[in-house]
């Protein structure tokens, strides 16, 4: 569908991705559970940073509705999709 993806195994490189203006992602699919920086505390850099807010950031997490819901509202989030969801969509 001419979407480009680039793979990031943890915040750092993430964060290196990013801060290439050629290479700005327009949606970070994001896990919660990460090495070294969390998530949550990836987005809200994204978010806070005004070079970055316009990036929508989608969590992906198999952690309970609810606990994702919460962290979604508290860190700026655009939403989150469970990983059971994503996976069914792929495999289809």
């Amino acid at each position: 569908k001419g979407f480009e993806i680039q793979y990031a195994p943890d915040a750092e490189k993430a964060a290196s991705i990013i801060l290439k203006r050629q290479s700005r992602p327009d949606l970070i699919l994001l896990d919660i559970n990460m090495p070294k920086v969390d998530g949550a505390q990836f987005c809200r850099f994204v978010k806070k940073n005004e070079m970055f807010r316009s990036i929508k950031v989608l969590f992906c997490s198999g952690e309970d509705r609810a606990k994702v819901e919460r962290l979604v509202s508290e860190c700026g989030a655009d939403g989150y999709i469970p990983k059971d969801e994503l996976l069914g969509r792929l495999l289809k």
